[in-house]
């Protein structure tokens, strides 16, 4: 199976998304961000991630959301989309 993937786009650091009714998929440990962002791609409905890569007590941790209405501070994480036509 070939995954074309791209680069994620609408990235910001120390602000991640707000878990909210139904737009959380799932939360798995990934190493980088980047396992993070090519998780996504490959889970069916993730448009966008939330990755830690070891502060506020999740340490490599990715979370996996359908929509991210409302950002949250969160120290040190990244957040990013994996479709760069969604409107900021």
């Amino acid at each position: 199976m070939t995954y074309h993937f791209r680069c994620a786009c609408d990235q910001e650091i120390n602000l991640g998304c707000l878990i909210e009714e139904g737009n959380f998929i799932r939360g798995i440990q990934t190493i980088t961000e980047f396992d993070c962002e090519l998780a996504c791609s490959k889970e069916g409905g993730c448009r966008y991630y939330t990755w830690y890569p070891g502060s506020d007590g999740f340490s490599q941790f990715c979370f996996l959301f359908t929509e991210c209405m409302t950002l949250q501070d969160c120290p040190g994480c990244y957040k990013g989309s994996v479709d760069c036509n969604v409107p900021k």
